[in-house]
């Protein structure tokens, strides 16, 4: 089974402690970028699909928050230059 996804929480260390295997490799940069960007369209798909039905919508959000930090890591210097512009924005 392929998957083509991003691994976070030392997922192939667990796969492998049951017995299982996987296969990882280090994306480039580019290559990640893309990942993360196809990741928060499925995350926000997920909490507007959420959102409809639910108003609560804490475990979600949690989940959404990682994916939101990966980015910010990623992409710190932009991610200071947005944070820049909405403080003198006022937003």
């Amino acid at each position: 089974m392929i998957y083509n996804k991003l691994v976070r929480d030392r997922i192939p260390e667990i796969i492998e402690s049951k017995g299982g295997t996987c296969q990882t490799r280090i994306l480039s940069d580019e290559e990640y970028a893309q990942k993360l960007d196809q990741k928060l369209g499925e995350e926000l798909a997920e909490y507007l699909a959420e959102r409809s039905t639910a108003p609560s919508c804490t475990g979600r959000c949690h989940k959404d928050y990682d994916v939101y930090g990966e980015l910010r890591t990623f992409c710190h210097d932009c991610w200071l230059e947005w944070l820049k512009q909405e403080a003198e924005s006022g937003g």
